[in-house]
Formats: C-alpha cells, structure tokens, sequence
C-alpha cells in the first residue's frame, strides 16, 4: 500500500486527460416547463414532473404514484376517473372521446376495408 505524496502523484497522468467535468442535464416539468431538482422529481408515465405539478387533470387536486389513474395521456384522481366512467357507462365516453366500439363499426360510405381508427 503507498500514499501519494502530491497531486501528480495520486492521479496517473493517462486518467487526468480523459477525466472531463460535465454539468447534469437539466430535466424539465411536464406540467409547468420549469427545472425539476432531484428532490421534487415524481416520473410518471415517463414523463417528468415536480411533486405538486402531478394534479387531476379534471379538478386539480394532488396526486401521488398511489392514488391515481391515466387515460388518454390524463391523469385524474380515483373518484373523478370512476365518476366519469359512471356517467357514460364507457371510459371513452366519459371522458369525451369516440366510443371505441364505433371503431369496429363498418363505415357508409361503402369502403369497408380501409381502417378507421385514426
């Protein structure tokens, strides 16, 4: 075992060139587009958000990785997302979107083999 007596000697020359000093990315929230610290960072679906920018998408309250759920790129906290499915009966319904049994449906204008689910 040796102990280095100066800097030069503690760091072998071929380590010190390729040692490079790099700044960490900056993430951004989701929700608000400002920088998100490691402290306040909740990812969700992939996407990066500050703790109190992850909100129901219908009443805003606060979420958390527990008491949530997503549909069609939103998220809503549990009682809203089962209101709005009860309201309608169906998911896409409830929550404005083409029923997705429509999807399935031949269409009228007689050009039954072209895909209709854009």
């Amino acid at each position: 075992f040796r102990i280095a007596l100066n800097l030069t000697e503690a760091v072998p020359q071929h380590d010190a060139a390729i040692t490079v000093f790099r700044l960490p990315v900056k993430e951004t929230c989701t929700g608000c587009q400002k920088t998100v610290y490691p402290l306040e960072k909740l990812v969700v679906c992939q996407h990066i958000y500050h703790k109190k920018c992850f909100t129901c998408f219908h009443c805003s309250t606060k979420l958390s990785l527990s008491n949530y759920a997503s549909l069609h790129g939103h998220f809503y906290c549990k009682p809203h997302f089962n209101q709005l499915f009860k309201a309608k009966g169906n998911y896409d319904e409830g929550f404005g979107h083409r029923p997705h049994k429509e999807l399935w449906e031949p269409r009228d204008d007689g050009d039954e083999g072209t895909c209709n689910c854009s």
